[in-house]
This record gives C-alpha cells, structure tokens and sequence, in this order.
C-alpha cells in the first residue's frame, strides 16, 4: 500500500499557497449582539481569536465574512444548551443564495486542536461544503474532531455572552425557511432571536 503521509504534506503545501500572507497573523474579531435571552435592548460582545494556523481556510473565510459585513442582522437560529450555538445565513435571501455557492475546501484536521467549550468551527453537510455558517461549542465536544470539523479559533472575551444567546428555540428555525426568506420569516416566526448587530476586525491596539 502507497503511503499515505506525502499526500497529506502535499496537501497542507498546496493549501498554504492558495492562503495569503496575512492570513497567517492570529486576528480578532468582536461582534455586537442584541436581543440577549430574548429581550430587546438587552445587548452585549463577545470577541473571538482568528489562528489560521489552526485552518488557514477557515480563517481566511472567517477575514472575508467580517469585512463584507455578511453576518450584519444574521440571527442565531439554532442553539443547543451544553452543545452548541450556530449561525451564519445572511438575512438576505440575496446574500444567502449568493454565499451558499461559494463553498471552501476542508482544512486538515490537527490532533492538537480540539472543539472545546467557547472555540468556533465551520458548519458543513459533507466534504468541502463549508459557507458561511459556524458554530461555537457551549461544552467539549470531542467527538466532533473525528468528524472533519477543525476549529479556527477561540472566544477569548465574552463566554458568558455566548451563553446567553436566546435558547428558547433550539433548532425550530427551518434553514430552509431562512435560506428562502431571510430575516422576514425569522421576525415573524421568531421574532425574539438574539441577533448580530455588527462584526469588525479590531486592529492590533484595539480596545477588547
């Protein structure tokens, strides 16, 4: 049998060539959020910790998904209490169509980087179908990292946020139902979703 080692090294050189340079600085990104446990004005951030040494890929996607604003107004429809909290469609069935082609091909898995409590990882429905969807684990969720879900990063501020993202619903929203009418089928139906207000990328002095 052909061994199997140079393929995954040729792998992970090809990938590094398909990253730009910056991609490999860790970055960080701070989302304003309203709507915490279901009540309006109730508002608050959190801050997550880019590494693409973890998934360069992942994160460069991550840089592209912050400066295009695509998750301005995105709700967090589906939140699993001690699992996980996941969004990621844009409000925009416009926007939803458009990202939704726009897949990314899978990071190699690392043995040292684990889905642990507050790291945060692309959603997927098979190989190479990563968008814009992600999710960050509420608990240790070991058993996701055999199943080709490699985390790009961390919530290094803010856990306690994370966890008071509206459950309520838990996976109630159809993501079809997002993926066709966007937020106007969330208000309506699920009018109390916790929501994102705004993502940037804090520069290297910015305030946490």
């Amino acid at each position: 049998m052909a061994c199997m080692l140079p393929c995954r090294c040729l792998a992970v050189a090809v990938l590094a060539t398909l990253v730009p340079t910056w991609a490999e600085e860790t970055f960080k990104v701070k989302f304003e959020v309203d709507r915490l446990g279901g009540e309006k004005g109730n508002t608050g951030s959190f801050v997550i910790e880019v590494h693409p040494d973890w998934a360069p890929l992942g994160a460069a996607r991550m840089r592209e998904i912050a400066e295009q604003k695509v998750w301005d107004t995105a709700r967090f429809f589906r939140v699993v209490p001690g699992f996980v909290v996941q969004w990621g469609i844009p409000g925009k069935p416009s926007a939803a169509a458009k990202w939704k082609e726009d897949k990314i091909k899978d990071d190699p898995i690392r043995e040292d980087i684990n889905n642990l409590e507050g790291y945060i990882t692309f959603a997927k429905s098979g190989p190479d179908t990563r968008t814009t969807q992600v999710f960050i684990s509420l608990s240790d969720n070991l058993n996701l990292d055999s199943m080709g879900f490699p985390p790009f990063g961390k919530v290094i501020k803010g856990m306690d946020i994370v966890k008071h993202i509206n459950d309520k619903h838990r996976e109630a929203p159809s993501q079809g139902e997002i993926q066709s009418s966007g937020n106007v089928y969330l208000k309506k139906s699920f009018p109390d979703l916790t929501y994102i207000k705004s993502v940037s990328i804090l520069s290297e002095e910015g305030e946490l």
